[in-house]
């Protein structure tokens, strides 16, 4: 048996450190894959109100899911027409842990949109825009957290009881209604 010399010593290192960046750049880009993905079908998922004209009880509104997964746990709030500051725009309250939301989609599946009905609080108001804007909180394929915010962006959310959002008040904005799924091949009604 001979002994190693520094060559040999130098090319063991060399292959080791080879093997350890190899791995290493392996687990950084499966990282940053994975990261594009949750935030590709997170980015898929929006929420909007249709317009109404003054003496409207109804409002409408759409909450899509584009992906090809389904997302769960979907809270939607919705913008209070009442709420408005000193220059008539509408207030965009911040969503806390103990916010009530407008209504609630225990899974939303991929390709489909769900059809809202919202009663207007004062249906004679034109408040300061005939649109208020979305919230929605929901949990992506991988049970994360996300919320699309009132300006439409998207961001994580640490992690919270979406069953304590669900609204029990009655009579407002905030009552429950009618519900119907549409996809895009076709339309489905269904009622809650």
């Amino acid at each position: 048996m001979s002994v190693p010399n520094a060559a040999d010593w130098l090319t063991a290192v060399g292959t080791v450190g080879t093997l350890a960046a190899t791995v290493t750049l392996f687990w950084i880009d499966r990282y940053q894959r994975q990261k594009r993905t949750d935030g590709a079908q997170a980015a898929m998922i929006s929420g909007w109100a249709e317009p109404v004209e003054i003496g409207t009880p109804v409002r409408a509104v759409v909450v899509a899911n584009r992906s090809d997964e389904p997302v769960y746990r979907v809270n939607v709030f919705l913008e209070d027409e009442d709420d408005q500051d000193e220059n008539h725009e509408i207030v965009a309250t911040e969503i806390r842990s103990d916010s009530i939301n407008t209504r609630y989609i225990s899974v939303l599946p991929p390709k489909q949109q769900v059809l809202l009905k919202v009663n207007r609080k004062n249906p004679n108001s034109s408040g300061p825009r005939t649109v208020p804007r979305v919230y929605l909180l929901f949990d992506d394929r991988n049970s994360k957290r996300w919320a699309r915010d009132f300006r439409g962006n998207i961001h994580t959310r640490p992690a919270d009881d979406p069953e304590k959002h669900r609204t029990l008040r009655s009579g407002s904005d905030l009552s429950p209604g009618t519900r119907s799924s549409t996809s895009s091949l076709g339309s489905q009604e269904a009622s809650t």
